[in-house]
């Protein structure tokens, strides 16, 4: 069963079902830059002083995605769902990048 985007906008991220969840674990890793968050912030990498020491790797894996679906129409998970939809999933994708 593929997730339909009405799924991905409404449901709690924590109850959506692993095979539903490609497009968040997508998210997750987007543009990792393979080093670790706090080696990051102790070296004061640019991704460290962009989002203020705050989860730089969640924050630039959710920023840099977004960047790329706006960039990419033809790659945005996205498409299909309504402006209230697409505001709902941004958020949620948000919400989980931010500090632990």
């Amino acid at each position: 069963m593929t997730a339909s985007p009405q799924y991905l906008a409404d449901a709690p991220y924590r109850t959506v079902p692993h095979r539903d969840c490609a497009p968040l674990q997508i998210i997750h890793d987007h543009g990792h830059p393979g080093l670790t968050g706090d080696f990051l912030v102790a070296t004061s990498h640019p991704l460290a002083l962009r989002y203020n020491d705050r989860s730089p790797l969640e924050s630039h894996h959710a920023a840099s995605a977004f960047e790329l679906l706006a960039a990419r129409p033809d790659l945005d998970i996205t498409e299909g769902m309504s402006r209230e939809q697409r505001a709902a999933f941004r958020k949620q994708v948000c919400a989980h990048a931010g500090p632990a």
